[in-house]
């Protein structure tokens, strides 16, 4: 997550006061449930070495969760790391877990800079009351599905898929078809 520098330490405040209140397990919202294979807990986990290494101490989470309410699921505190580089590791990795690492930014010409430099491209969220900034950065933002001031969005009429090493083709809407059909040409001369 990519924060402007003039509001980062008050915006990081709020965020870490918000995620505190997130609670795990079944009995609660099904998006902060269990990791849903063993493989994928694995990875999740081996970012925490990662961050350390890099030298990151986390915000708040940083560890597997534990309780009897969780059961037997693969569950993950949900992380929140500062300090972060768009140099290290653990920012230029797709972790697709509950690990939110923030990058500070000076501009808008920084943050599309900051974004645009990686391989990945899945997807990309802006929060802005500028609609013309949002239009802005969308143009120049290089992620498959960009969705403004949530990021949870879209609809299943709406292609999804990533640029660079993020994806593979479109999922969803029309264009989701091209993967159930093979286009052939037949030239005849008559």
């Amino acid at each position: 997550m990519l924060v402007q520098e003039s509001i980062h330490d008050a915006f990081v405040e709020k965020l870490v006061a918000n995620v505190a209140e997130l609670r795990l397990g079944p009995q609660f919202d099904a998006s902060n449930g269990p990791i849903t294979t063993e493989a994928q807990f694995e990875k999740i986990k081996s970012f925490f070495a990662i961050a350390e290494r890099d030298g990151l101490t986390p915000a708040i989470g940083g560890k597997v969760a534990t309780g009897s309410e969780l059961g037997n699921g693969n569950y993950i505190e949900p992380t929140v790391h500062t300090g972060v580089r768009n140099d290290m590791e653990i920012a230029r990795e797709e972790i697709f877990g509950p690990i939110l690492c923030i990058i500070p930014f000076k501009d808008e010409a920084d943050a599309v800079r900051i974004a645009n430099d990686s391989d990945l491209g899945l997807a990309a969220g802006i929060w802005s009351q500028n609609i013309g900034r949002v239009h802005r950065v969308a143009a120049r933002l290089e992620a498959g599905r960009i969705v403004v001031n949530e990021y949870s969005g879209g609809f299943v009429q709406t292609p999804c898929g990533g640029f660079k090493y993020s994806g593979y083709r479109r999922e969803q809407g029309i264009d989701a078809l091209s993967h159930y059909t093979q286009l052939k040409s037949v030239i005849i001369r008559l």
